[in-house]
């Protein structure tokens, strides 16, 4: 069984930039459509961030959707052996209404693969711009058959595209949370992950 990993319902613990630091982006320049394509799609600097809370959960998320886990979950992960992410030490971290010293933290960088959504799911290719390669997507009408097994590369962490901005794992993954009792995260199974997708306006 998959599972989508997120932040809790709660934005009271979702951490920031800080505001005294610029945050770069891959920019990207379209000679076809430059008024509609072209601007930034990815974050190309280095993460900082303001913790809201002198007691951060294990689990720590930003308002740009960034995963991060303090250096004990980490640990579990590697302990249990779960694959299919890459752990990317945050550089600067930082309490918004403490001077104390804050935990380490490390983004968690999803590299496993589940290939493109089946088509079952909904999703098809509508347009792709040649100038730029930007692609336009029917919209997921089921989140159930989001899935091709057939293209999963077995990691525990996992991406599908075109709706790479959630993030996959295994029953592994959330055997492994629930036994440690670590914080700050939810699990929506595929069905209920629908209610997600109704909810994104889409042409």
């Amino acid at each position: 069984m998959f599972w989508n990993l997120r932040e809790p319902d709660s934005e009271q613990e979702l951490a920031s930039a800080p505001e005294d630091e610029e945050i770069e982006f891959e920019r990207v320049y379209c000679p076809v459509n430059p008024a509609g394509h072209n601007g930034v799609r990815g974050r190309i600097s280095p993460l900082s961030v303001v913790l809201p809370n002198s007691q951060p959960q294990d689990f720590v998320w930003t308002w740009g959707g960034e995963c991060l886990v303090q250096e004990h979950v980490l640990y579990l992960f590697k302990m249990r052996g779960l694959t299919g992410y890459e752990a990317i030490p945050v550089p600067k971290v930082k309490f918004a209404q403490s001077s104390g010293y804050p935990p380490r933290l490390w983004e968690i960088i999803v590299k496993g693969s589940g290939g493109i959504a089946a088509s079952e799911s909904g999703v098809r290719v509508r347009r792709v711009c040649l100038g730029c390669g930007l692609t336009d997507y029917s919209r997921v009408t089921k989140s159930t058959k989001l899935i091709d097994i057939t293209q999963w590369d077995g990691s525990d962490f996992f991406r599908v595209k075109p709706v790479s901005g959630f993030i996959f794992v295994t029953d592994r993954v959330i055997q492994c949370l629930r036994e440690n009792e670590f914080t700050g995260w939810k699990a929506q199974s595929l069905e209920e992950l629908q209610k997600d997708f109704d909810s994104i306006m889409q042409p």
